[in-house]
């Protein structure tokens, strides 16, 4: 009995001889789809719902992780980050996925949480998202971009202008805190310790994720 994807590839395309044939397997494909995309998106609302209720980051990886090489996997990831405190990350090295909390300051609350489970069970997780829709922090990118480029101060490894682009970025992050509009930071000259202002955009209060 073929078990290889290839071998059982092959005992198919033997049979496919005609036309009608091809029609008759597209026909069947086309039916078994509909019914496969009914169960993919109860699962992956299910998988949310867990996610909400429990913290549970276990049932959404059992989801994506069961699309296997599909193109929708991606989506998938995409589509749980959109509507739960879950990010999805990829390991190249043994092609499964595994999720993550998100750090606690930007998970969104139980009230928010109902909401987009809501949002979520009306949008199949293979359909295109509009850009507006997607939730996106400037200051939380910043701030881990602010957190790996100190680490790398720390090490010796950036330039003079690399460390003074550093403390501008920081100030920058600073401003953009979504908690309230902050004052405009002085710039702090190239010899000053950098550990304050970036402090103060937050970075070492965030975690990184993935």
């Amino acid at each position: 009995m073929a078990k290889t994807f290839n071998e059982r590839v092959a005992v198919i395309v033997s049979s496919l001889t005609t036309v009608a044939d091809v029609t008759k397997l597209a026909k069947s494909i086309k039916g078994r789809a509909e019914n496969l995309d009914v169960d993919m998106h109860s699962a992956g609302v299910g998988a949310l719902y867990c996610a909400m209720t429990y913290n549970d980051t276990s049932a959404t990886a059992s989801v994506i992780n069961a699309l296997g090489k599909h193109t929708r996997a991606k989506a998938f990831a995409e589509w749980v980050e959109r509507f739960s405190n879950i990010v999805l990350v990829l390991d190249k090295k043994t092609g499964l996925w595994a999720g993550k909390m998100l750090p606690a300051g930007e998970r969104r609350d139980a009230d928010k949480l109902a909401e987009l489970l809501a949002e979520a069970q009306a949008e199949p997780f293979w359909t295109p998202a509009e850009k507006s829709s997607r939730d996106f922090s400037l200051h939380a990118a910043l701030a881990m971009l602010l957190k790996k480029a100190e680490g790398e101060r720390t090490k010796g490894n950036l330039s003079d202008d690399d460390r003074l682009a550093l403390v501008d970025l920081a100030a920058i992050a600073d401003k953009v805190k979504p908690a309230a509009p902050a004052a405009p930071i002085a710039k702090v000259a190239a010899s000053t310790d950098m550990s304050a202002a970036l402090a103060n955009a937050g970075v070492d209060t965030l975690e990184t994720v993935g």
